[in-house]
């Protein structure tokens, strides 16, 4: 039954929404925050394999439809076409509408529309992100929905044109290219066919048809797969702290690629491919894994594939449990930073010790409670915006940032060598530039570590930086615009340094005549 359930989305849901049939499994906590039921690491029942297949029929559908009256392949073998009505376009009006109605009204139903309080009970934090979060991630889903444009586009240029020379596994050695053939064979061509049967006749089955079938049924366990390797890979390896010079690579991706994702802790559906530009190639790539193979070479999937990266991270990502369509999973990740970078269909967080249930956060008190999800004893490891930090600044309740990290200084204020006033004129702040300045020559960053050790309680993700790296910026005049240019100029490196790599495996993989497509 759950199983059918799955595949009604989104009318099933929506109905949900409208008529609830009671409060949640799992009510609230005293702060309203859903905590979530228990998680497994893994499924463990076959429904929950059901669930996954038929979850999937709703972008089975919607990739079919699209494949059939948005893709005009043989348009593409004649060459591109950027004209308003020619096959180019047609691909980026489908995108942009699909990211405006899927995800900006599945948004809207949430957020906006008169059933925004009666879903509140549903909503995993009990806070609402701001306006500035929503209008950023709405810029940069609409840069990732157009970067998965360019790559449909040009993968079906170079295809249609007889590019694609071979798949790196299992190509006939007399295949000259590979053709784009159809999903199906036909009687002419087919190893197997079906009965007879009412209104399809029979059915017809080419050598790689079954090939083509297996990879549709499992394509979420090998995308979910290849997110936890792409998704570790961008955070730290060992210390946020790290540079290249320690050889860690994702502290690097982190500081200035994936720290972007983590600004929305808060997620919505606009988070979902909020994402640079590096980190939404990389995520979108997984639709290049089938073709790594003879088996796997249908533009279809990977077109199927396409749609579910993005639609399923846009609704994933809603930040309301069922009827809503939040993976709590992943948003444990979003509220706690280490831990969940996969998902429970490809065990990975399992097997490497990075699995959490999040009954870490859920603590019952003595009224029986549970803790929120974000709990107020924190750990250093978690995610905190500037608008929570904003919110500590008396005597009782002190909170500054430096270097990225938040530190709660209640405890050390009367202990401070230059008065509580002092501390206090800086408190709900980023105050690293003048504690740079002041502190450059008496230990500069050390001097949390000796003073404060249990003061860190978490990080604000787009101010990370290498204390070293900070004091050397800030030390100079106009610090802070040093700061920014240096941002900025890692930003434009790591992104050439990506195309050059994004180029060169273009041409490896896919074959030389690929590049001068």
């Amino acid at each position: 039954m759950d199983a059918w359930k799955s595949a009604l989305w989104p009318c099933l849901p929506l109905y949900q929404m409208a008529f609830p049939s009671g409060p949640p499994k799992v009510p609230p906590d005293e702060k309203g925050n859903f905590s979530g039921e228990k998680l497994e690491p893994f499924p463990t029942h076959i429904a929950d394999y059901l669930n996954v297949q038929f979850g999937s029929l709703p972008r089975i559908f919607l990739a079919i439809w699209c494949w059939l009256y948005t893709v005009d392949m043989a348009a593409a073998a004649e060459g591109y076409d950027f004209s308003h009505s020619g096959w180019v376009a047609r691909i980026a009006i489908r995108d942009l509408l699909l990211m405006v109605i899927v995800c900006g009204g599945w948004n809207w139903v949430e957020y906006c529309s008169p059933l925004k309080e009666r879903l509140a009970p549903w909503k995993i934090n009990s806070s609402y992100p701001d306006n500035a979060q929503m209008r950023r991630d709405m810029f940069w889903t609409t840069s990732a929905t157009l970067l998965a444009t360019v790559q449909e586009v040009m993968l079906m240029r170079w295809w249609a044109g007889g590019y694609f020379k071979g798949a790196l596994f299992g190509s006939p050695t007399a295949e000259e290219s590979v053709p784009v053939s159809t999903f199906f064979g036909t009687k002419e061509t087919a190893i197997y066919s079906t009965p007879e049967m009412p209104m399809v006749g029979a059915v017809y089955f080419h050598q790689y048809t079954l090939y083509f079938i297996l990879w549709t049924v499992t394509m979420l366990y090998w995308r979910i797969g290849h997110f936890f390797w792409v998704h570790r890979g961008m955070h730290p390896w060992w210390d946020r702290n790290n540079t290249l010079a320690q050889g860690d690579l994702g502290a690097v991706l982190y500081r200035y690629v994936h720290s972007h994702h983590h600004k929305s802790y808060n997620p919505t559906s606009w988070s979902g491919v909020s994402m640079y530009p590096i980190e939404s190639i990389c995520y979108l790539s997984a639709a290049f894994i089938p073709l790594l193979f003879r088996c796997g070479c249908h533009p279809w999937i990977h077109l199927y594939t396409k749609l579910d990266l993005i639609i399923g991270a846009q609704i994933g990502h809603d930040g309301f449990d069922a009827p809503g369509g939040a993976s709590y999973y992943h948003q444990l990740h979003h509220a706690h930073f280490e831990c969940n970078y996969g998902s429970g269909e490809a065990p990975f967080d399992w097997l490497f010790g990075c699995f959490e249930d999040g009954t870490k956060w859920a603590a019952s008190d003595q009224d029986g409670k549970e803790a929120p999800l974000l709990a107020e004893k924190r750990d250093a490891s978690q995610p905190i915006t500037m608008e929570e930090v904003a919110k500590h600044t008396t005597r009782e309740d002190c909170w500054i940032v430096l270097y990225g990290t938040v530190l709660n200084v209640t405890g050390f204020l009367a202990e401070h060598p230059g008065g509580e006033k002092v501390m206090l004129s800086k408190a709900g702040t980023d105050a690293t530039k003048t504690f740079a300045l002041v502190h450059k020559n008496s230990g500069g960053a050390t001097l949390i570590k000796k003073w404060v050790p249990d003061a860190p309680i978490g990080f604000v993700p787009d101010l990370i930086v290498g204390s070293k790296e900070a004091e050397e910026a800030l030390s100079a005049d106009g610090g802070s615009v040093v700061i920014a240019f240096q941002g900025v100029l890692a930003q434009t490196l790591l992104n050439l340094c990506f195309l050059g790599v994004c180029v060169g495996s273009w041409a490896l993989l896919m074959g030389q005549a690929a590049v001068s497509v």
